[in-house]
């Protein structure tokens, strides 16, 4: 019962109203870097995901995005939108839910290939237990969410 009350109790905190966040891929509010500057060929080819370097930086779809080294940023290069964390990086339940929240680019999981950010443990937990039900209600509702992000 205690971890039921938890699980809400952090969902419910880790959920943002849409109005609060602007862009169409998470970033770091302060530098503007994607992903608060995580490298996102980290989730693909490390065992934890890894802070990039401005040293191997490179300009995607309007944002600065930071690799750990040059071989990933080239990867990257090549095909970003296979790469990049479905939804922009923003977090699979709450989109389920009607909503945007911002995530913690260390909670993540890979399912079926794509790499999936959370807000919080707990959605991560949510997300694990029923992923393709998330996935698939997370696909619905992102176009009309993301319509109402800018660009950058």
């Amino acid at each position: 019962m205690r971890i039921i009350f938890f699980i809400l109790c952090t969902t419910i905190w880790a959920i943002w109203p849409a109005h609060a966040i602007n862009q169409r891929i998470v970033q770091d509010p302060n530098s503007g870097i994607a992903l608060f500057g995580f490298d996102p060929m980290s989730y693909h080819v490390y065992v934890e995901p890894k802070k990039g370097s401005g040293e191997f930086e490179m300009e995607y779809d309007g944002i600065a995005w930071h690799f750990y080294n040059d071989g990933n940023k080239r990867i990257f290069e090549k095909s970003p939108d296979y790469y990049m964390p479905a939804f922009g990086g923003f977090d699979p339940v709450a989109l389920a839910q009607d909503k945007i929240a911002v995530t913690d680019p260390r909670i993540y999981m890979m399912y079926k290939g794509t790499v999936y950010l959370f807000a919080s443990e707990a959605n991560r937990i949510i997300f694990k237990v029923e992923a393709e039900y998330y996935k698939n209600e997370a696909e619905l509702k992102w176009p009309k969410l993301k319509s109402t992000l800018t660009v950058r």
